[in-house]
């Protein structure tokens, strides 16, 4: 296995000449779209510089950006950023969201660095996902959403949060979902059980609890955040309803994750950092583990300069502090070690 291993490593480095990079980044995160009222010049204008504040909340995760300076400049040299275009006309009318639409995809790597020489904070390429453990308890109905349930709030929910930038997702529960966290873990905030059930899906963050109703006819709501390094943080809503309670706990969610991963890269460095990681048996674990890298915040590149046994360094060329890289790499559920030397787990 180790000399197939290092074989295969040959071979990439002989076909690679430029850095080996792996990119994942939400959907289409420079696409927008909008209502617009017909298809002159002057509607496609407004509906363009309407997609644009789309486009900006998207990779800053900060609704204030929206009334900024910054965001009514980029509004009227929207045009600027615009790679193309195109019409649709939508057929649900009876839900309102019927009519034309235009679909807009701008340059997202100009907006960032608009963003960034404005000081506004910016997602990394690779925005943060949060794993969703949502016991719902509404009018006497006691279940966790799944990935694959039939559940409004759920589509709503996650579809609010792709608007700030951010991937929420359910887990898929299975029998192993099921025996390992019960509707009785989500209220009475067990973090326990839902760390460990959540480490098969790899996610950045995790965030557990339930919604239910109250005597007041208000929708109670008590949460808890997870990180990568085992540490909890507990906060409680309320609402009239369960949309407003969602939409209220997932302001709350984005201005902890902000503080997190939101960061302002220096648009001029070109760092250069070297770690360890072991545990790469076969081709399969390094692309997840190059991936891995690469999706945290400011790493551009990852190249693989060294092979020995199940070790591989790395170089990575990073846009931002080594310590924040060292920050990132620490809270990584699926790297374990320090000091620049790590093991995939």
């Amino acid at each position: 296995m180790r000399y197939r291993l290092v074989a295969v490593f040959c071979l990439v480095f002989a076909s690679l000449l430029a850095p080996l990079a792996v990119a994942q980044t939400v959907d289409s995160p420079g696409r927008a779209e909008v209502p617009v009222t017909d298809g002159s010049e002057a509607a496609r204008t407004e509906a363009v510089a309407e997609a644009v504040d789309q486009v900006i909340l998207r990779l800053s995760g900060d609704p204030s950006v929206l009334t900024s300076d910054l965001a009514a400049e980029l509004q009227r040299n929207a045009d600027r950023y615009l790679q193309g275009y195109a019409y649709r006309e939508a057929e649900d009318t009876e839900s309102g969201s019927g009519g034309l639409r235009l679909i807009a995809r701008f340059d997202i790597q100009r907006l960032r660095e608009a963003l960034v020489e404005a000081e506004v904070p910016i997602w990394p390429d690779r925005p943060p996902t949060v794993l969703v453990w949502l016991g719902r308890d509404l009018e006497g109905e006691r279940e966790i959403v799944g990935a694959g349930d039939d559940e409004p709030l759920r589509a709503e929910w996650v579809a609010s949060a792709k608007d700030l930038g951010i991937n929420l997702f359910f887990p898929i529960m299975d029998l192993q979902d099921l025996s390992a966290v019960r509707f009785v873990d989500l209220a009475g905030g067990f973090s326990e059980p839902v760390a460990e059930a959540s480490e098969r899906y790899g996610a950045d963050q995790i965030l557990a609890g339930r919604i239910a109703d109250t005597d007041g006819g208000r929708i109670d709501g008590r949460w808890m955040v997870l990180s990568g390094q085992g540490d909890v943080e507990r906060w409680r809503e309320q609402a009239s309803d369960p949309s407003a309670l969602l939409d209220r706990t997932l302001d709350s969610l984005v201005t902890r994750l902000r503080e997190t991963f939101a960061y302002l890269p220096d648009l001029q460095a070109r760092g250069r950092m070297q770690i360890e990681v072991a545990g790469i048996v076969d081709l399969g674990v390094h692309e997840r583990v190059t991936e891995r890298l690469t999706e945290m915040s400011g790493v551009e590149r990852v190249n693989p300069v060294r092979v020995q046994e199940d070790v591989v360094q790395f170089e990575l060329a990073i846009s931002t502090t080594e310590a924040r890289v060292m920050d990132a790499l620490g809270r990584d559920g699926r790297l374990a070690g320090s000091d620049a030397e790590y093991r995939w787990e």
